[in-house]
């Protein structure tokens, strides 16, 4: 008995997925969160308001959708959070390969989501960087050999996920894990570097 063989579908959506793509685009709805009291008040209580207050990212709001829009890759691609509790909780749209950056250090952080991201970004000495899956591109990997040092932010949950990322980064940039306890995301700043820089805590 062999194996199976997969349809042309499946290898389609199989290379899609490799490559970051999606069959959805952009919803051709936004709006600036400003717009939207419950989305600000949404970027508040996820730490993304400073990054987006100072253009590091960029932010829209897709009402039919009801979802966040983290844009990426220059507007082509974007990850989108739903904010009504509707599943999945997120969605990519267009191009998605790559990773979801904040901030413009050369110490690179990955972490598990967007608005973590965003929180960590906009720390002087970090970039946040939010990797979309487990499994590192090569638009993705020639992206974070650009930094002097990565540093793998992940729960405990996400240990096998971190480690992981690391041995397909090893060999192409200084890159160490730091497993965490607490979401950054709803961290202070000064919290964030407490546990980057002290693993441990």
């Amino acid at each position: 008995m062999g194996i199976p063989k997969e349809t042309l579908g499946q290898y389609l959506q199989r290379s899609m997925d490799e490559q970051g793509l999606t069959l959805r685009k952009i919803p051709s709805m936004v709006s600036p969160p400003k717009n939207h009291a419950f989305v600000m008040n949404y970027l508040e209580e996820n730490g993304c308001l400073p990054a987006y207050e100072q253009g590091l990212v960029k932010i829209l709001y897709a009402p039919a959708e009801n979802r966040c829009l983290f844009m990426m890759n220059d507007g082509r691609g974007a990850v989108g959070r739903s904010l009504n509790g509707a599943t999945p909780k997120w969605m990519s749209y267009g191009i998605t390969s790559g990773a979801l950056t904040v901030g413009t250090s050369d110490v690179g952080i990955i972490v598990e989501d967007a608005p973590s991201a965003c929180a960590v970004g906009v720390i002087d000495g970090y970039a946040g960087i939010a990797i979309l899956g487990t499994n590192l591109s090569t638009k993705q990997k020639q992206s974070l050999k650009n930094y002097k040092k990565i540093i793998i932010c992940l729960d405990n949950d996400a240990k096998k996920k971190a480690i992981i990322l690391l041995r397909q980064l090893q060999g192409l940039v200084n890159c160490t894990i730091r497993f965490i306890n607490k979401d950054l995301k709803y961290c202070r700043s000064d919290e964030i570097v407490n546990v980057i820089e002290n693993p441990g805590l």
